[in-house]
């Protein structure tokens, strides 16, 4: 696994124990190794119970495990690792949703552990069961699944004890693949619950979240089972923080609910992968071409996928002439290109360009003289540019040329924004720098080509103009 991802073994092991951050590398390594996993089949957010961070977690389990059928076709198939719940109003809603999802873990080699309450009693869940399952019995004689009341579970001791009810959980999904299953299905009814405990359950089931659900190194599906009658707006509030998805009926139809605040981490955390392999990408092409236009072409392309912009472009100084010369572009009419291609800095203008010593470059109004300031607000505004950004491309406190990304309706860029498009400039910085290089070493070797030709066509004409005489 390290191999693959091009990062250390003792990497992939401190990050897999929460010992070490997960850094840019690691996170491009995972998606480069294991093209066929999505962003979120390898990666979860882990929430701390009592604080508001949130990190990123690497779910190996998610690789080795691949997915499971859950048996319940509005969720479909799962990884390892999956934490659900279930809102219910009656004895029919528990059976709907946990009959089928049993019989599938029962079918594809799974050790399943149902802790049943009220409504469903034990003697009721089996009966449902044998119903849908041919040779029931079998299953249990062979020791492939169990089910038990909520008492001989969560309270045995008379008291809810959370961390006994994890562990017992984990050693049940040891047991499970000791004797040959694939992994622990799992499902829970908290009917049993009183008011008194709730908040220790919930705060149970962040870590139940985080343990399985997020880190994934266990072999664990989960279902929770919530009546609705007993849960409050605070209590839906929390259970569906605390899984994955929620399924509710409604209206005599099963909906999946997602928690707000985990699609909202999820996706900020997808938006941060997709710039890392931005840079990644683009600094891949810089390495492996000399080719300039390739390059900043490929650049252009990256960066109109990653910030979603409407225009983009690169645009690069002529200092021989004092010109800015367009060199990519993305999302621009060629009318408007013909307008400021090649624009034409007076001298003072240039001081002004090659004296700002920010990497965002300032508003055209403190560059510009009248005439060229002019010439590039009336192709904007043709254009219909209304947002734009502008940072400069600096190797080693020269000035290069510049990029720029727009908007064709009134948004504010981030400080994120601001920052990716700055590590993209830089980057096209060290691609010109050696694309210049490049071509001073192949104007240097034809030099030499020349001159070689020349001291061995003078070698030849000097031995022709001599005759040895003996």
């Amino acid at each position: 696994m390290a191999h693959a991802m091009g990062v250390s073994v003792s990497q992939v092991s401190r990050v897999r124990s929460g010992k070490r951050n997960i850094n840019q590398k690691f996170i491009v390594g995972a998606l480069n190794a294991f093209p066929r996993f999505s962003f979120d089949e390898l990666f979860h957010i882990a929430r701390e119970s009592k604080e508001t961070r949130t990190e990123m977690v690497f779910s190996t389990a998610r690789i080795e495990g691949a997915t499971r059928k859950t048996g319940i076709p509005l969720v479909g198939n799962v990884c390892w690792g999956t934490h659900l719940c279930q809102f219910y109003q009656t004895k029919e809603d528990l059976v709907e949703i946990l009959i089928p999802y049993f019989r599938a873990g029962l079918e594809n080699n799974e050790f399943c552990m149902w802790v049943t309450s009220e409504p469903l009693t034990v003697g009721d869940a089996k009966e449902a069961l044998a119903k849908a399952v041919n040779n029931l019995d079998q299953y249990f004689n062979k020791g492939q699944i169990e089910i038990v009341d909520a008492s001989q579970r969560y309270t045995k001791s008379g008291e809810f004890e959370p961390d006994r009810v994890l562990q017992s959980w984990l050693e049940k999904e040891h047991q499970a693949l000791r004797r040959g299953f694939d992994g622990l299905r799992l499902a829970g009814n908290t009917s049993w619950l009183e008011k008194r405990d709730w908040r220790d359950f919930a705060n149970y089931e962040t870590t139940v979240d985080n343990v399985i659900g997020v880190i994934g190194n266990y072999r664990m599906i989960a279902v929770c089972s919530y009546s609705v009658e007993k849960c409050g707006a605070a209590e839906i509030a929390d259970v569906v923080k605390n899984h994955q998805m929620a399924l509710i009926k409604r209206e005599g139809k099963w909906e999946i609910v997602e928690s707000a605040e985990r699609k909202r981490a999820e996706e900020e955390m997808r938006h941060h992968v997709r710039r890392e392999e931005a840079l990644h990408a683009i600094a891949a092409t810089v390495s492996q071409t000399s080719d300039l236009e390739v390059m900043l072409d490929s650049a252009v392309e990256k960066v109109m996928q990653t910030m979603e912009v409407d225009v983009a472009v690169i645009s690069c100084l002529d200092e021989a002439v004092g010109e800015s010369v367009i060199k990519a572009h993305r999302g621009l009419s060629q009318e408007f290109i013909a307008s400021v291609d090649r624009m034409k800095y007076e001298p003072d203008e240039l001081e002004r360009i090659l004296g700002w010593r920010d990497q965002v470059a300032p508003p055209p109004e403190k560059v510009l003289n009248q005439p060229n300031l002019e010439r590039l607000m009336t192709a904007a505004v043709k254009e219909g540019l209304v947002s734009n950004l502008l940072v400069r491309i600096l190797a080693r406190g020269f000035f290069l040329g510049s990029m720029s990304v727009g908007y064709r309706q009134p948004r504010e860029f981030t400080s994120e924004d601001v920052d990716l498009l700055t590590a993209i400039a830089n980057q096209i910085a060290v691609g010109i720098e050696n694309a210049k290089l490049f071509e001073q070493i192949r104007a240097r070797a034809q030099e030499l080509k020349v001159s070689e030709a020349r001291y061995r066509g003078l070698v030849e004409n000097i031995n022709d103009g001599y005759m040895v005489v003996l």
